[in-house]
């Protein structure tokens, strides 16, 4: 009797085993993998992603265990069908999520259309056919035992070699964002948008970041628009500045503090630094200005540092509403890797999806208004009649919208549509947006009063196809436009050869008074200007460009051979 049952159970061993490596795969890995790696694209830590993920994997166990006694009930091989077809599908995830990867769309928002041919297409029919061509095979030629223990050790081995990859990774990212915690993002401030709208009587200095909108595209729309040229009275279009970076990330610290990462730190520690030191924000803390700053989150600044130094940051606890809300992101996490190309597009709505399945509250459980970076938003906000108030008290005002930045979503009119949308219509929304904020601001009689800079955090390769790598050193040419305090005249054009690096400085000289042109005080003249290259999220290797020519122009750009890595 003994033997009978021992026969009897013969092979659910590795079904079982099979089955926990496929939960542990999609459930686990693929989730913890992807966020570690693009953990500021989630608002997300490590530990909450840990319920959903074992819910998940727990379910997957239970289904499939279940499904392995209904296949040996059935028979031995009903049970090594299914053992073949398990091992299929975890052959092909592996495949699919760890080598087929370099021909993925970044997640920065960029609109990629699924429906189109694409060679991604045929590689996932190819590895997923070819897997389920390899389990048959093996199936065949080993028979009976032999092929459930090669599915019972192959099963183990691929288990084992993930896992300790992620513990890897998690000692590596742990160790390389030192000033961002994995396991906890509630020690960071969130954007509220208290004070938004509130502007002195007495003195402003005011920053609206237009995210990767470019001089060229902007200052040809704005050739186009003479009412917006008519509103900007004082203002001087710098069209030959410079970024030092071609994406947000390190671009918005180089302009708080004038300074350059070259990978000597952490870029948390370098943006919290170049916040909190900024020679502009450190005048304005001095001379008791109320100071806002609104972004995307991009900042993340630690509450150890900066706590109660802005009026509108706040600690918050950020949590999934739902369980469900949680596991349903976590799926769509997965997606992106591992489920084949025609699934995908369901994994690149993950980011926001879990925008809106989030709960935030404030360190002592209260409900706040947080920022939002949406170009819609403002510009509505803005027309509105009163939504700009003032005060006695002197203010600095940074505020980050999503600019020409992708998805392309507008039109002129700043309305979201469905098709049609073209970096030009988001550019173009830009200027509706920027046109409708100057006049509010007229309005409330701040706006001679006020220091203004309306700028792009860098430039954006237009020019790119939709199956193209967008080239980097175009992505050097940023919008700046200038007004001090008290200039008045009709909108002027400067080909002075600016360099990001300045622009901290001049907005400090700006708040004691300095014109546009004044304010950057010898650095005007042409020079050798630099450029640190680095692809999206691949600031762990900077290589570093100089010119003598226009921003505008990447032929003159060159290579100096120096690159600066991690350390």
């Amino acid at each position: 009797m003994k033997h009978a049952k021992k026969r009897s159970f013969d092979g659910l061993a590795a079904a079982f085993v099979l089955t926990a490596a496929i939960a542990f795969m999609p459930c686990i890995y693929a989730p913890y993998e992807l966020f570690l790696n693009n953990q500021f694209e989630f608002w997300m830590a490590t530990g909450d992603l840990l319920l959903p993920s074992v819910v998940l994997f727990l379910a997957v166990c239970a289904v499939g265990a279940a499904g392995s006694f209904v296949l040996r009930l059935i028979g031995r091989g009903a049970l090594r069908i299914g053992l073949a077809a398990g091992l299929a599908l975890l052959i092909g995830l592996y495949i699919q999520g760890n080598l087929l990867v370099g021909g993925l769309p970044p997640l920065d928002g960029t609109v990629v259309d699924w429906r189109a041919a694409s060679p991604e297409r045929i590689k996932s029919l190819a590895v997923f056919g070819g897997a389920m061509i390899v389990a048959v095979v093996l199936s065949v030629f080993l028979r009976g035992k032999r092929f459930v223990k090669t599915v019972l050790y192959a099963s183990g081995a691929l288990t084992l070699v993930l896992a300790v990859t992620l513990g890897t990774l998690f000692v590596t990212m742990g160790s390389r964002y030192k000033n961002n915690p994995l396991a906890d993002k509630s020690g960071f401030l969130k954007p509220t948008t208290e004070g938004e709208f509130t502007y002195s009587t007495d003195r402003n200095l005011i920053v609206l970041m237009l995210d990767a909108t470019d001089e060229t595209i902007f200052a040809q729309e704005l050739a186009n628009d003479p009412e917006l040229r008519a509103e900007m009275t004082g203002f001087t279009q710098f069209t030959d500045a410079m970024s030092g970076y071609p994406y947000t990330e390190l671009s918005l610290p180089q302009i708080f503090s004038g300074n350059w990462f070259e990978n000597g730190e952490s870029e948390r520690s370098f943006t919290s630094q170049s916040v909190k030191y900024s020679p502009f924000v450190k005048k304005a803390r001095e001379q008791g200005y109320r100071i806002g700053l609104y972004d995307d989150e991009a900042l993340q600044l630690p509450a150890a540092y900066h706590e109660g130094l802005y009026e509108n940051q706040i600690r918050v606890k950020n949590r999934f509403s739902s369980l469900k809300g949680g596991c349903i992101t976590l799926l769509r996490m997965t997606c992106i890797k591992y489920a084949p190309w025609d699934l995908k597009s369901h994994g690149y709505t993950a980011v926001r999806y879990s925008q809106k399945v989030k709960s935030s509250t404030t360190a002592d459980g209260r409900t706040a208004e947080f920022f939002d970076w949406s170009l819609a938003d403002f510009y509505h906000a803005v027309q509105k009649d009163g939504t700009v108030q003032t005060t006695g008290d002197k203010c600095l005002r940074f505020i980050q919208l999503e600019g020409a930045h992708v998805p392309y979503q507008y039109n002129k009119d700043v309305e979201v549509i469905t098709t049609g949308a073209t970096y030009q219509t988001n550019t173009q929304a830009c200027l509706t947006t920027v046109k409708a904020y100057l006049k509010a601001l007229k309005a409330a009689g701040v706006y001679e009063n006020s220091a203004i800079a309306i700028m792009s955090d860098h430039g954006y390769d237009y020019s790119v196809g939709k199956d193209e790598k967008p080239d980097v050193l175009k992505r050097a040419h940023p919008m700046l436009m200038i007004k001090g305090i008290g200039e008045s005249g009709e909108l002027k054009t400067s080909d002075a050869a600016i360099s990001y690096e300045d622009v901290a400085g001049a907005l400090s000289a700006l708040m004691d008074g300095k014109g546009a042109l004044a304010a950057f005080d010898g650095h005007t003249a042409a020079r050798e200007r630099r450029f640190l290259a680095h692809e999206w999220t691949g600031q762990g290797v900077l290589t570093e460009y100089v010119t003598t020519g226009r921003a505008d122009d990447r032929d003159a750009m060159r290579a100096t051979g120096r690159v600066f890595t991690q350390k």
